[in-house]
């Protein structure tokens, strides 16, 4: 009986620690990596972007353009547009936000996810 269930472990945990190591592997390596990183640094300007945008809105400044906003999202920062939008309460009645943004997030995801799995899975 013993054998039997770690026969059947061993067909369920091996393959999940195979895939595990596939990701850790794909996450270090320099291409990836690099791409993280413009990630996380153009969702964190997004983010500012978004809050700097607020900000002036409520002083009567000079805003920041609305398409630096999309392009700054359509670079890779769009977590951190979307995340702005909704922590500081800001350009969410604009359709170009709350349509765009989420549609961009939809397409990067499947951009990454595409090119994510095509690297593990060649």
């Amino acid at each position: 009986m013993n054998d039997a269930i770690t026969r059947v472990l061993d067909a369920i945990i091996n393959p999940i620690v195979d895939f595990i190591a596939k990701i850790i592997t794909f996450l270090i390596s320099t291409r990836w990596s690099a791409i993280l990183v413009w990630c996380i640094a153009l969702n964190l300007i997004g983010f500012i972007l978004m809050k700097k945008d607020k900000k002036y809105a409520k002083e009567d400044k000079r805003r920041i353009r609305e398409s630096t906003l999309l392009v700054t999202a359509m670079a890779g920062g769009s977590l951190g547009i979307y995340a702005g939008m909704y922590k500081f309460n800001h350009k969410t009645l604009h359709k170009k936000f709350t349509i765009g943004v989420p549609l961009i997030i939809l397409v990067q995801m499947a951009i990454i996810s595409y090119g994510f799995f095509m690297t593990i899975f060649r």
